[in-house]
C-alpha cells in the first residue's frame, strides 16, 4: 500500500503504510516466522513535522491513529489459555502496542506528529497481525481488524 500511496503523491498515508508494514514484519520476526540477522530491532519514532505545510492533515490522521490504536487496546483479549505457550506471545505483542501507544503519546506533547503517527500505526500493527496470528481474540469493535 506505502508504495501506491507515494506514486499518488500522497506521501502521509505512504509513511504511515510503511510503519504499519514495518510493524507486521517486527511481529511475524517476534513468532520466529521471518528469520532476520539483525534481532532485537527498537524503532525510532523520532521525527518531527513542526515545519509540514500540511499540519492540519497531519494533525488530523495523528488523532484518528491514537484514537484507533487505544480502542483496539480495549478491544482484545488474550486468545490463548494461561498455561498454553502462546499466551506469553499474545502479552509480548500487547506489551509492544502498549509501548508504541505511550511512546505516540509521548511524542504527540512534543508536536513530533509524524513519530507519533508512526508509533500508532506500529503499535496497531502488531495487534492487528496478532489476530491474525490467533493470539488475540476479538471482542469488541471487530470493524477495526483486518480478519
Amino acid at each position: 500500500d506505502g508504495d501506491r500511496f507515494q506514486s499518488l503523491g500522497d506521501l502521509m498515508n505512504a509513511y504511515a503504510s510503511y510503519w504499519y508494514a514495518l510493524g507486521w514484519l517486527d511481529a511475524g520476526t517476534a513468532l520466529g516466522l521471518i528469520f532476520t540477522p539483525l534481532p532485537g530491532f527498537s524503532p525510532d519514532f523520532s521525527c518531527g513535522t513542526r515545519s509540514d505545510p500540511d499540519i492540519i492533515r497531519v494533525q488530523e490522521k495523528t488523532t484518528r491513529y491514537r484514537s484507533l490504536l487505544a480502542r483496539a487496546l480495549e478491544s482484545l483479549d488474550n486468545a490463548p489459555e494461561k498455561d498454553a505457550s502462546l499466551f506469553a506471545a499474545a502479552d509480548h505483542f500487547r506489551e509492544t502496542a502498549i509501548s508504541a501507544y505511550e511512546r505516540g503519546i509521548s511524542l504527540d506533547e512534543e508536536d513530533a506528529l509524524a513519530g507519533a503517527l508512526a508509533a500508532y500505526s506500529y503499535g496497531f500493527a502488531w495487534l492487528d497481525a496478532g489476530v491474525r496470528f490467533g493470539l488475540f481474540r476479538i471482542v469488541r469493535n471487530r470493524e477495526l481488524f483486518t480478519i
